[in-house]
């Protein structure tokens, strides 16, 4: 959403949560992350070059109320990084891939 604050002209939210909670073992951050990148790519997409969206500012997602580790947000919202803006695929493999993907996003000591 536009702002009124020529230095900070637009607003992405993108909630880590329904309600307070702790989201420390789940992939919210990643999603949120992805939920923003996608957002700065659509309106990219739909404006003309002086409206859009150059630079992104974004904090720990969870990392606050959730308790998510800032160690897991950043591998979090680097993967959704990758996914968006590097076009690298999301899982390989069906839904054991998948799985492997969610354990490795939400679980620090494993390496898949």
């Amino acid at each position: 959403m536009p702002t009124e604050d020529t230095d900070i002209p637009w607003l992405v939210f993108a909630p880590t949560m329904r309600v307070p909670q702790d989201v420390r073992h789940t992939v919210n951050a990643f999603l949120a992350m992805r939920a923003i990148l996608r957002s700065v790519r659509q309106h990219n997409q739909a404006c003309s070059a002086p409206e859009a969206i150059t630079s992104l500012a974004c904090t720990g997602l969870g990392t606050g109320t959730g308790g998510m580790p800032p160690e897991r947000c950043a591998k979090q919202m680097r993967h959704a990084y990758d996914v968006v803006a590097r076009g690298e695929l999301l899982t390989k493999g069906g839904l054991a891939g998948a799985s492997r993907n969610h354990i490795w996003l939400v679980d620090a000591d494993v390496d898949v």
